[in-house]
């Protein structure tokens, strides 16, 4: 883990799809919407490009 924490683009990719598979799982009270706001200004061009198919 402490290779992911080197990366930063990485890390918060793992962040938020973590956050989307809470979401998913009804463990979360964040709202796709807002996800979606964060994936949107993600420095992951990935991240982007997934939350842009919703």
């Amino acid at each position: 883990m402490e290779k992911v924490n080197a990366i930063p683009e990485l890390c918060g990719s793992l962040k938020l799809a973590n956050e989307l598979l809470a979401m998913t799982r009804g463990e979360s009270k964040t709202t796709l919407a807002d996800w979606l706001g964060r994936a949107d200004v993600s420095a992951s061009g990935s991240v982007q490009s997934f939350a842009e198919t919703f």
